[in-house]
């Protein structure tokens, strides 16, 4: 029999958002919500039933579907009558109350999957559980398109009076109830250009920053958990405050004048400030609503709530109290607003189009009856109230301030494993009892950290503890020269040094120097291009106390005048060859390859210069952001420390050959040098051209048979094929200054140590390592060497939590001086160490941002200064590298901004440039939806470009300055025009319900205004139109016309008019 419809109405905005998850998320066990309450005493199943069903007459709510097929916007049914049944199960058999307790969290999770079709009501289902002869658990589950927690409650409050009466044969009185279209109708009625005003301002200028938190493992870690059978639900975790942080926080929001619940988003606000580093932040406040103007509203059953977006602006310098203050003054403004669609709320602000606003929601749950259901009922001792609720957000906090205060934080388990989201519930939580103690303490000094999570997280930051070498850095090749003279030290091009031949030049070569004047703190500058010169010469300066700076002999002749003028060179080495290159510079120099027999005449035995661990070993030039090189000065016990970790990581030895690969002008050489000669084995050097990545390369590393290579991974990847077949013999490979991808370590990873190392010239050459496994996982950077420490701090200057990204700051023996004649600079980039005893102690600022796991390893996520921003969203290129290189046709690349086709300062757009595997050309829009399963959107490139191969610094590095400007014939996504009659059809059909006059074949939904409840429509039209199964989830995922087109089974057309897509 037909149910007669009593009445058709429209939704609230939050119902539609509702009905979308759930038709986009059908197999999930969002929003449904469920109420727990034990029943002790004599039970009439039977009146129980009777007092459900009164309710159910009572109020439409409980009888409404609801209903978007084949019709122009969603609409609620309400049927004129209703059936409410209880389902008994008789449990008494189970045994313990630990037994109960579990077999009822599987019937919850079991009854949540079950879920309901939102068209079919009753959208709600009653469970009675007989545990024991006299107790009774009673389960409520609905969805939360029906009721918020407060109504939930006033039901079952409704429901425990009724039964009272007709247990105790009492007349029910039948009072009339207001109608929840009552309250749909009001909202309708509001001005929303009034709404679209106040939102435009409340939300100028603010974008979103995604949150980004691992566990730990990492990424991985959270990524592992989406292959099992979860029934789709987010699991959650929870604690109770102290009862005495508690009352505190009641008190002090009392004497401020504050409510207890703007305290507590003023907390969470702060929370996600520390973890994004950002000081302006939103998440989702979910807000109750009754307007008093609806005269018995406050009796009426129904979706009172809405969910809108938050934005706290925690200040460093600014006291605690004073953002709460901000904060309700803000909820104070929205008062008028409490209505708008969250939808629209979205489209008013600046964020790019399908971007969420926020992340994270929370609900505070004032219900003061969840906690005080307890009553006598009949024969009955009602307790209990447990409410559970599930929500498709990824993080959503729920708070009851019942007496001890509750957090509970539910999380998305494809974004978040469980170890991250306690340890952010346990922030939360330590930042309520900090300002429970100081309510007035600046934002800038409230710590998250736990005294033992600061402990733990100081020990995994820090290397192995040593004192001081003591030692020189020549003391360490002397060691070995006197231990083994006869093993071969250097070899170039067929000629080589024993390790005591080359001992004597360089003790010769430093008494030459001293007779120059060189002696500590001297400055020495060595042009000489490779060459057992360049090592002697290395070796000879350092004897005779000074510090030596490399030249590139190639550089340009201002570039070079200025560093020999800025390091205020004592003297300069160079050869015949290379002076020939050289501008006239203002200092002395000697010409190594015509002072032989000079350097003959002179002793061979040490020279005693006096120099100390703490003088200054050597001078790198790094690029400055002026434009200018700035000299980074590294003294003996930053060098000796960084050789002495060397060898404790890879385990080098006198059996070894290490190739001298990077550039003579580079850190790089002196870590090949030194990991060389301090270990006892052999350094083999190659003239310029023999060590270009290639084929000549692989030739000249079978012929020196060597053991031991370091190299940048993009050098490396861009070796041949069968490199890795042809080098047996190369049994260990130190990697630095890029990512590495999990591709590069598949292919040399077998019979082979393969080490990511990671670090600064500022701070001796490196300061991480990690051995690196082709277990398909990306590698770290790995946890820090001997002698170093690893703060990572937000802009506060406080440290940061497992798993969340902060500004790197080393500390430790390999910390540097700072920069030659750049006191500013050396101030702003070596502070002070706060984390240290040891006066003068100073940390370097590395400007890189790192996440550390819980486990201690690192990972890079990019620049603090570097950061690329399109259209005011913060990007990170080298993610984007790092998502194409596992592209199966990619083989490396690169990915910068560009000025936009219009010119300079126009627009700006992403570029990737790509080195494809032999025979693996694609269409751009192949790489583009390869991108999007991994980004977001705006991360995608606007223009792919392919390469013959990736142009590269004299070092080895990317050379970004070098990649071409692509071509300006690349056209604009979206501007090309439906091709098929089922794309013109199908953009007929989205330009209707988007309200567009027309709409290209690849212009992006959100981009053109859609939203969730347009998507709805669009997927209802298309299910009309054509007579098929079309989800809400295919629109979003197919993205435009021409995709959906494709989805529908006619992938589109291409005019051969239209330029490449690139």
């Amino acid at each position: 029999m037909t149910t007669r419809i009593e009445g058709v109405h429209p939704l609230s905005p939050l119902q539609q958002g509702l009905l979308y998850h759930t038709i986009l998320d059908p197999g999930t066990s969002f929003y449904v919500d469920q109420v727990i309450q034990t029943l002790d005493g004599d039970l009439d199943p039977e009146a129980l039933e009777q007092a459900w069903q009164r309710a159910v007459d009572r109020h439409t709510i409980l009888r409404s579907s609801y209903h978007w097929e084949e019709i122009d916007e969603p609409a609620q049914v309400v049927r004129a009558s209703g059936t409410a049944h209880i389902e008994r199960h008789d449990w008494r058999d189970t045994g313990s109350d630990d037994a109960v307790q579990e077999r009822l969290e599987d019937f919850l999770r079991t009854d949540r999957r079950r879920g309901f079709q939102l068209d079919r009501p009753p959208l709600f289902r009653l469970h009675l559980l007989r545990v024991a002869e006299q107790r009774h658990l009673f389960v409520f589950r609905y969805h939360h398109i029906l009721l918020d927690a407060w109504s939930a409650l006033m039901l079952l409050e409704e429901v425990l009076s009724s039964y009272d009466d007709l247990v105790r044969g009492r007349q029910l009185p039948s009072r009339p109830v207001r109608p929840y279209h009552d309250y749909v109708d009001w909202i309708r009625r509001q001005d929303m250009s009034r709404a679209e005003e106040f939102w435009r301002t409340e939300l100028a200028g603010f974008r979103p920053a995604p949150l980004a938190v691992t566990g730990t493992e990492g990424d991985d870690g959270a990524r592992a958990e989406t292959g099992a059978d979860t029934g789709r639900e987010n699991p959650e975790v929870s604690l109770v405050l102290a009862r005495e942080t508690g009352e505190a926080l009641r008190r002090l929001a009392r004497e401020h004048r504050l409510t207890l619940g703007t305290v507590l988003q003023t907390a969470w606000g702060l929370l996600l400030s520390r973890y994004t580093d950002q000081q302006d932040v939103v998440f989702g406040m979910t807000m109750t609503h009754r307007p008093a103007e609806l005269d018995g509203i406050e009796d009426t059953l129904g979706l009172f709530i809405n969910t809108l977006p938050l934005r706290v602006q925690p200040a460093p310098h600014r006291p605690f109290a004073a953002s709460c203050a901000q904060v309700q003054a803000a909820q104070t403004r929205m008062r008028g607003f409490l209505s708008s669609p969250l939808a629209e709320v979205q489209q008013w602000s600046d964020a790019e189009p399908g971007e969420p606003l926020f992340d994270s929601i929370m609900t505070i749950l004032n219900v003061p009856r969840i906690g005080n259901l307890g009553r006598r009922t009949g024969e009955l001792d009602v307790r209990g109230g447990e409410y559970r609720y599930h929500t498709n957000y990824p993080l959503a906090v729920l708070v009851i301030p019942d007496e001890e205060i509750t957090l509970r934080i539910g999380y998305d388990r494809s974004r978040f494993d469980a170890a991250a989201v306690e340890r952010m519930l346990g922030h939360f939580a330590t930042i309520l009892e900090t300002v429970a103690t100081d309510f007035t303490l600046p934002a800038g000094r409230i710590s998250l950290l736990t005294r033992e999570e600061r402990r733990m997280i100081d020990a995994s930051g820090a290397g192995e503890a040593v004192a001081p070498p003591g030692l020189c850095a020549q003391q360490l090749f002397e060691e070995r020269a006197e231990r083994t003279p006869d093993a071969t030290a250097v070899t170039f091009r067929g000629t080589s040094l024993a390790y005591g031949q080359l001992d004597a030049r360089a003790n010769q070569l430093a008494h030459l120097l001293a007779e120059h004047g060189i002696g500590p703190e001297s400055r020495v500058g060595l042009c000489l291009d490779r060459s057992v010169d360049l090592v002697v010469a290395m070796l000879g300066v350092l004897k005779a106390g000074g510090a030596f700076v490399p030249l590139d002999p190639a550089y340009p002749a201002d570039r070079l005048d200025f560093m020999s003028r800025d390091a205020e060179l004592s003297l300069l080495l160079t050869s015949s060859t290379a002076q020939r290159q050289l501008p006239r510079l203002a200092v002395r120099s000697i010409l190594l390859d015509e002072q032989t027999e000079a350097l003959d005449r002179h002793s061979t035995e040490p020279v005693s210069s006096g120099v100390r661990p703490d003088n200054l070993a050597y001078v790198i030039y790094t690029s400055g952001s002026t434009g200018r090189p700035k000299g980074a000065l590294i003294t003996h016990d930053g060098l000796v420390n960084s050789c002495l970790a060397q060898q404790d990581a890879f385990g080098t030895g006198p059996e070894d050959r290490v190739l001298q690969w990077a550039s003579p002008s580079f850190d790089a050489s002196v870590f090949e040098v030194f990991l060389a000669l301090g270990a006892g084995a052999a350094l083999c050097l190659a003239p310029q051209e023999e060590v270009i990545p290639g084929p000549g390369l692989v030739d000249l590393l079978a012929r020196e048979s060597i053991s031991c290579l370091v190299m940048a991974p993009s050098a490396l990847a861009a070796l041949p094929l069968e490199a890795p077949a042809r080098l047996p013999g190369l049994r260990t490979i130190v990697l630095g200054g890029e990512s590495v991808s999990t591709t590069l370590l598949d292919r040399w990873c077998t019979g082979r140590r393969i080490f990511n190392v990671y670090g600064h010239t500022e701070t001796s050459i490196w300061a991480t390592v990690e051995e690196c496994a082709a277990d398909g996982r990306p590698p770290s950077v790995g946890r820090p060497v001997r002698g170093i420490q690893v703060h990572l701090l937000d802009s506060s200057g406080q440290p940061v939590p497992d798993g969340v990204a902060g500004e790197l700051y080393l500390g430790g023996v390999g910390v540097g001086r700072g920069y030659l004649n750049r006191p500013r600079l050396t101030a702003e980039r070596f502070p002070a160490n706060p984390f240290s005893d040891v006066p003068g102690s100073r940390l370097y600022r590395s400007g890189d941002l790192l996440r550390r796991r819980a486990d201690g390893r690192l990972d890079f996520v990019g620049r603090v200064d570097g950061q690329a921003k399109i259209r005011g969203l913060r990007i990170e290129t080298g993610e984007i590298e790092s998502a194409l290189r596992e592209h199966p046709t990619v083989k490396d690349a690169a990915v910068m901004v560009r000025a936009g086709l219009g010119g300079e300062g126009t627009d700006q757009r992403l570029v990737a440039y790509l080195l494809l595997r032999p025979g693996d050309e694609r269409p751009a829009e192949d790489w583009r939806l390869f991108l999007r399963t991994t980004l977001p959107d705006y991360m995608v490139p606007n223009s792919f470009v392919t390469l013959d191969s990736l142009p590269l610094t004299s070092n080895g590095k990317l050379d970004y300055a070098a990649l071409p400007e692509p071509g300006r014939s690349v056209p604009t996504d979206g501007q090309t025009a439906p091709l098929t009659p089922l794309e013109s059809r199908m953009a007929e059909l989205w330009a209707q319900t988007l309200g567009l006059d027309s709409v290209g074949a690849h212009e992006d939904f959100f981009a053109l205004g859609g939203n969730s409840i347009k998507a709805t429509r669009i997927a209802s039209r298309i299910r009309q139109e054509w007579q098929v199964e079309f989800s809400v989830r295919t629109v979003l995922e197919s993205g435009t016309v021409a995709g959906c087109a494709a989805a529908l089974g006619e992938p589109p057309a291409h005019s051969v008019h239209e330029p490449p897509a690139t």
